[in-house]
């Protein structure tokens, strides 16, 4: 438990901006689009833990970077789905970080993903998704 807090903790600083401009210029650096295998975890982890997954639209999802403490692959979705009532909810942004081939911690409304695209992170349409 102590690892997967010390690495969301070191992705949390990371994404909020308590890092270095060097730091921040690394992970840009070292970012990359999500392999098909990650991606799947994802529309795997979503399908079996969000409300519902069947409802969701606009699904993008971050570069990920690996400059993790321990390994690790950091990144960010974010989507728009329906709530109990069936409304949408407005976009919600998730971070996730990926190793071993598992999500070993995930954020709702994780802080730092709402500003990585201003820091240079890539974003792309995740149509698997969508497609549930």
């Amino acid at each position: 438990m102590l690892k997967r807090t010390s690495i969301f903790g070191a992705i949390v600083l990371a994404l909020s901006g308590c890092v270095t401009t060097e730091q921040v210029d690394n992970m840009v650096a070292s970012s990359r689009p999500a392999t098909p295998e990650e991606r799947q975890i994802i529309v795997d982890y979503v399908r079996g833990t969000f409300k519902d997954p069947y409802s969701i639209r606009d699904a993008r999802i971050s570069y990920f970077f690996d400059n993790t403490p321990r390994g690790g692959y950091a990144g960010c979705i974010s989507l728009n789905a329906k709530n109990s009532f069936g409304g949408y909810i407005g976009t919600k942004f998730v971070s996730m970080v990926i190793n071993n081939g598992q999500i070993i911690r995930s954020m709702e409304d994780a802080p730092g993903c709402h500003s990585i695209q201003a820091r240079g992170i890539k974003w792309q349409p995740f149509t698997e998704l969508e497609a549930l």
